[in-house]
């Protein structure tokens, strides 16, 4: 949960799975970067369940942060290299164009994109 949406960064997508996933009353999360994605990963090995972020108003975050959401789903790779979290990027049209820009191949080339009003159109819904 965020307010500003223009200033999230990738911390607060790591902040929001460790306290999420933690089972601990009071969450630490390290400040040393290499220390709290090990820990963050270990959090995401031992959760019995497939771990989901979900995104809304995902056209308000900027490239950086687009970039380094992939980052977090390598890191969250098993030795076997099955991914142990997904990321569901909700927003407008225009997170999908910005995704289709050359400057966000890396992250578009890998992201499976659905279109609700294409959905609700086909299933004879009005929009």
């Amino acid at each position: 949960m965020a307010i500003e949406k223009h200033n999230i960064k990738l911390a607060t997508f790591i902040a929001a799975l460790f306290y999420d996933l933690s089972t601990q009353k009071q969450v630490r999360i390290p400040t040393q970067i290499e220390k709290r994605d090990r820990e963050l990963y270990e959090l995401v090995k031992k959760s019995k369940r497939p771990v989901a972020l979900f995104v809304d108003e995902a056209h308000d975050l900027n490239g950086h942060t687009l970039t380094g959401l992939k980052r977090l789903l390598e890191l969250a790779e098993d030795d076997s290299g099955r991914r142990r979290l997904s990321i569901v990027l909700a927003g407008h049209p225009k997170l999908c164009n910005d995704l289709r820009r050359p400057t966000m191949e890396e992250i578009g080339y890998r992201t499976d994109i659905f279109e609700l009003q294409e959905k609700m159109q086909s299933a004879g819904l009005q929009v």
